[in-house]
């Protein structure tokens, strides 16, 4: 799966989950893209920089802008992984898929309006349920606090799989690129 099919699957709504990370200025850019489909498979798009984000920077502030999109093109990394999720991820889709499902409107936490560098990073996700498509925004604002009940527990317990399954892949995918 390349970038431009994976627009087409979020216009077309062709997924039962997605999850996307684009990261502000940490020190690992590494963008994930994630799809499941009804048969829960998986396609997944790593994007990143071989190259850690202090010489970009310095690269950016000492180079013309051609130089900046010549460097950025010979140094970026993308990955496609495609196969069957896996099994606690499957069993927790598997769990929230059978039952009832009910998020709130929102969950972004209105108090939190000052400036920081993850305030520029995007983490998001979609759930099409039988009940509806669900569609939340986890970035800077997001305010765990206000999920309370058994669907957005269930809802969390997908997400911190799935954030903990593409660090440990992401990391291990990674460090045969990154220079030391």
């Amino acid at each position: 799966m390349n970038y431009q099919e994976a627009q087409e699957k979020l216009t077309n709504n062709d997924f039962l989950f997605h999850y996307s990370y684009h990261p502000g200025f940490v020190p690992k850019l590494c963008t994930q893209t994630l799809f499941i489909s009804q048969e829960l498979n998986f396609d997944l798009i790593l994007n990143f920089h071989e190259k850690d984000l202090n010489e970009f920077a310095q690269i950016q502030k000492n180079k013309s802008k051609e130089e900046v999109e010549d460097y950025i093109k010979n140094n970026r990394r993308e990955l496609y992984l495609s196969s069957k999720i896996p099994k606690p991820i499957r069993n927790k889709l598997s769990e929230l898929l059978k039952n009832s499902f009910e998020l709130k409107e929102t969950y972004i936490d209105n108090s939190k309006n000052e400036y920081s560098p993850e305030g520029v990073s995007h983490k998001s996700s979609i759930l099409n349920h039988e009940q509806g498509s669900y569609s939340i925004d986890l970035g800077y604002s997001f305010n765990k606090e206000l999920m309370n009940n058994a669907s957005e527990e269930n809802f969390m317990d997908l997400i911190n799989l799935v954030e903990h399954w593409l660090k440990n892949i992401s990391d291990d995918l990674m460090k045969y690129y990154i220079e030391e």
